[in-house]
C-alpha cells in the first residue's frame, strides 16, 4: 500500500475500512499534506441534491433550512420559488452569451466569487445544472459554515415552492390510491400547462 500512496497519492476505504477515515497520512506514509492548499470543490463535482417536497403551499419547510444551515458538508439555502429559479437560470446563461471575454463575465456578475465565475465561463457547454450549482454556492448564507479544508464535496439542499399546489386522490392503473398533482407533473413528466415555463426546464433544475 505504501509504494502506491507514495506514486499516487490516493487510499480507498472500502466497506469495513472505511472505519479508518480519517487517515493521518503523516502518520501512517510519511505524507505531510499540510504543506499543499486544497484544491476548491470544482462546479461539475456537485452531484447529490436533495429535494424537500412541498406537501402543500403553506407548510413549515423552512424550519428544515435553519436547521442543516450550519452543516460542514451541506449548502442549504431558504426556500425559493421554483419559477424563479428556472427565470434565474435563464438569465445567467444570456449573460455569459453575452460576455466577450472573462473580464465581461467578472463585471455582469460583480457580486459573485471571481473564482466561479471564471469557471463556469472557461466550461465549453455548462449544463443548467452547473448553472443552477453556481447560484447556489453564490448564496453566502448558504455557504458560510460549509469546510472549505474538506474535499467532501457538499450536497445541495433544495426546497422549491410553487405559487399554488393542489393535490387530489387519484386511483392509478394497478388500483392503488395515489395523490396526484398537476403541479408535480410539470416537473417530473415535462408537461405544459396554462401559461408555466415549460416542465423541460424544471426537470433539469431538480436533478444532478
Amino acid at each position: 500500500m505504501k509504494p502506491l500512496v507514495e506514486r499516487e497519492k490516493v487510499v480507498f476505504l472500502i466497506e469495513d475500512e472505511q472505519r479508518q477515515y480519517p487517515i493521518d497520512f503523516k502518520e501512517r506514509f510519511g505524507i505531510d499534506y499540510s504543506q499543499f492548499s486544497v484544491q476548491p470543490v470544482a462546479l461539475s463535482e456537485y452531484n447529490r441534491l436533495i429535494w424537500h417536497t412541498q406537501l402543500s403551499s403553506h407548510n413549515g419547510g423552512d424550519f428544515f433550512n435553519e436547521i442543516f444551515d450550519a452543516h460542514p458538508n451541506l449548502v442549504a439555502l431558504p426556500s425559493v420559488m421554483l419559477s424563479n429559479t428556472y427565470e434565474t437560470i435563464e438569465k445567467q446563461k444570456e449573460h455569459f452569451k453575452k460576455a466577450g471575454g472573462l473580464q465581461d463575465a467578472l463585471k455582469l456578475f460583480p457580486s459573485w466569487n471571481p473564482h466561479i465565475v471564471a469557471e463556469l465561463y472557461s466550461m465549453r457547454n455548462p449544463s443548467d445544472k452547473d448553472y443552477f450549482v453556481a447560484a447556489f454556492l453564490n448564496q453566502q448564507f448558504g455557504t458560510t459554515f460549509t469546510d472549505k479544508a474538506s474535499r467532501i464535496v457538499p450536497a445541495l439542499f433544495f426546497q422549491p415552492h410553487f405559487s399554488n399546489i393542489v393535490y387530489e386522490i387519484h386511483v392509478d392503473q394497478a388500483g392503488r390510491a395515489v395523490l396526484h398533482s398537476e403541479e408535480y407533473d410539470l416537473l417530473f413528466r415535462g408537461r405544459k400547462t396554462g401559461s408555466n415555463a415549460s416542465g423541460a426546464g424544471y426537470r433539469k433544475c431538480g436533478r444532478l
